[in-house]
């Protein structure tokens, strides 16, 4: 009979089709970013980073590696009502980039005492790459430009 030859061939091209991009691992790459703007605004960037804290992001790099590591430096001035702090930061965590998606760091809960850098998330088209936290609103989005790598 033709009938199950038929389903034969409708079930191994949707086998095929179901075995794309979802189950190949995540691409890594060698590359340099720059931090550009946050919430559009050009560096040194002003924003509240909380509601008692206002911050000033002076530079930012991402350095992504072969290894699916992600070295992320910062240079930022936190202030508060009755203090301020200057500081440089790097911090290093892993990576995962699946078509243009991207996040960098492990999940972590939103919370005053949670001891973890929170995952950010977002995506990489051409040389520019996009992240926010993965609790913030869209309006924080950090943008970085392929400063070197591929």
């Amino acid at each position: 009979m033709r009938l199950p030859r038929s389903i034969g061939v409708v079930v191994a091209g949707l086998v095929a089709v179901s075995c794309g991009d979802s189950t190949a691992p995540p691409e890594r790459v060698n590359a340099l970013y720059v931090l550009e703007s946050i919430g559009g605004q050009p560096l040194p960037a002003t924003f509240a980073a909380d509601p008692l804290e206002t911050a000033t992001v002076f530079w930012a790099t991402l350095n992504l590696d072969p290894a699916g590591n992600a070295t992320l430096a910062e240079r930022r001035r936190s202030v508060w009502q009755t203090s301020q702090q200057e500081r440089t930061i790097a911090i290093q965590t892993d990576y995962e980039i699946i078509g243009e998606d991207i996040s960098i760091g492990p999940p972590c809960r939103h919370h005053p005492l949670a001891l973890c850098v929170p995952k950010r998330v977002g995506k990489l088209q051409g040389q520019t790459l996009t992240l926010r936290y993965d609790f913030e609103e869209p309006h924080l989005t950090y943008t970085y430009r392929l400063a070197v790598g591929n």
